[in-house]
């Protein structure tokens, strides 16, 4: 398999963000809607936001900071799935 591109690395990083930030999208509209339809929808959807980000961050070469910031936003992420989970 070929080394991937410095462009790619950076095309990767990019993603998982956009992946972390459109979970935490659902994730709030689930926390603020009245409709249990809406919620349980919003739910899965950031679920698999979550699940994405994690997916490409197995294959995405990062710098410490961009880790640590990563990191950091994804337990942010999942520990709001588990309370809109288990509420």
């Amino acid at each position: 398999m070929p080394i991937s591109s410095a462009a790619e690395q950076q095309n990767r990083l990019q993603f998982v963000i956009t992946e972390i930030e459109l979970g935490c999208t659902f994730a709030r509209i689930a926390l603020t809607t009245t409709s249990r339809t809406t919620r349980l929808r919003n739910i899965e959807n950031a679920r698999k936001a979550y699940e994405g980000a994690i997916h490409f961050l197995h294959k995405t070469s990062l710098s410490e900071i961009d880790r640590e910031q990563i990191t950091s936003s994804l337990g942010k992420l999942e520990d709001v799935l588990v309370r809109l989970e288990h509420s």
